[in-house]
């Protein structure tokens, strides 16, 4: 029922990616009401809801904030208190709530275009009984783009899957330093450093968030490296990096894997390849930086098999507006793109992996929020900068980064107090 119902959608679908409005209609007296936990009702509604009821009247759906899940001592209490029908979810939620038997099996093959959604991706939503308790919908990674023309004209090898940042750095290294070439571009200097400080399992905060744990080993390596990348001008600050990679002025490009739809639009021209983000030396199959949507089916909903037609239709909306994520049917994207994407899905989930885009994102937005950005920005620009200009000196100017920042953030704490 719903592949037909999908092909009578198509039109109403390409409305929806041009931004027309769809009012719903009102529920009918056969209504069936799916609770899902979701940002908000307004930006489920305008992303799913409103859709999928001008298409199925009959389902309903109220939206419980995510953010409540916060005052709750777990997701899987969360769940229960609010009796919810879908459960929208990261990797480490589906992991723990799918261990405690919260979820309905399903069936991952029974969605349209089930057949793009590559075996090695899927593996790591599998669990140990071999069943299925969730769909993954969309994903974003960091890659790295490279231009293969700019390797050519230089004479340097290829990158290759897997590689570490200190192996990024050597082979930047391997290109001339010239006015108008990039061999690497990940963008802002400090940016740079949270990544690979991350890929190298550093944290930002302690557990309790009473302190900060950037004077760990993770950091000042990522920071001795940033430094030295930077003062050697094998990595490049630039304004335009993204215009600077598909003209040929830069080599390789480090951004989430996204970014191959507008470079394709960009120029067609561009020969782009892309291998995976670096990886931790130590877990070169893993994944250091990763972050899915995942939807499934509460399992003590009383409409399992409306949740799961609900759940259907969020996938395909994902897929046909994906968003700034890549969708799990990636390889219609692959033969959209021509381009392969493996690079993107073929290493593992480690089991209880950390999801660290997005717990990097929250550490640096929702908890930093507008005032310690004030001070959290600059500092990091400032010293780093200093480190970059001295380089003689970055591991000194590394102990002032964690003493200042641990003072900053004592100060931000006790905000409130004064």
């Amino acid at each position: 029922m719903l592949k037909i119902r999908l092909i009578a959608a198509v039109i109403f679908i390409t409305a929806f990616i041009a931004g027309c409005t769809i009012s719903p209609p009102p529920p009918p007296e056969d209504a069936v009401f799916l609770k899902i936990n979701y940002m908000n009702q307004a930006d489920f509604n305008a992303r799913y809801g409103n859709f999928i009821r001008s298409q199925v009247p009959e389902l309903v759906f109220e939206v419980i904030p995510n953010d409540w899940a916060k005052e709750e001592d777990s997701f899987a209490d969360f769940i229960k208190k609010y009796d919810l029908d879908i459960v929208f979810m990261d990797y480490n939620q589906y992991v723990e709530i799918a261990s405690q038997d919260l979820l309905l099996e399903v069936d991952v093959k029974d969605i349209n275009g089930a057949e793009s959604i590559p075996e090695q991706f899927l593996a790591s939503f599998r669990m140990d009984d071999g069943a299925y308790y969730a769909l993954p919908t969309d994903y974003q990674t960091p890659v790295i783009f490279y231009n293969t023309s700019v390797f050519n004209r230089y004479n340097v090898p290829y990158p290759d899957d897997q590689m570490t940042w200190q192996e990024v750095y050597e082979l930047a290294a391997r290109f001339p330093i010239e006015q108008g070439l990039n061999p690497f571009y990940g963008g802002p200097a400090e940016y740079v450093l949270q990544n690979i400080a991350l890929t190298l399992g550093g944290k930002i905060y302690k557990e309790d968030m009473t302190g900060l744990r950037i004077g760990e080993e993770p950091w000042k390596e990522a920071w001795m490296l940033t430094a030295k990348a930077y003062a050697d001008e094998v990595f490049k600050r630039s304004q335009i990096g993204f215009e600077e990679f598909v003209i040929g002025r830069t080599a390789m490009f480090y951004n989430n894997a996204v970014a191959i739809e507008p470079m394709r639009k960009k120029s067609n021209s561009v020969p782009v390849q892309i291998v995976t983000q670096p990886v931790h030396p130590d877990k070169p199959d893993e994944f250091p930086l990763f972050h899915v949507n995942l939807f499934g089916i509460a399992a003590s909903t009383d409409h399992p098999e409306e949740a799961w037609e609900a759940v259907k239709w969020i996938d395909e909306l994902t897929f046909q507006v994906p968003r700034g994520n890549i969708p799990a049917r990636v390889k219609e994207w692959e033969h959209r793109f021509r381009i392969d994407l493996s690079a993107t899905y073929k290493l593992k989930l480690p089991v209880r992996q950390d999801d660290t885009i997005r717990q990097a994102a929250v550490e640096l937005s929702d908890n930093w929020n507008a005032e310690w950005q004030l001070y959290h920005q600059p500092l990091f620009q400032r010293l780093l900068q200093s480190a970059i200009e001295q380089p003689e000196m970055s591991e000194r100017i590394f102990q002032q980064f964690v003493r200042e920042s641990e003072e900053t953030w004592q100060k931000y704490l006790s905000r409130d107090k004064d």
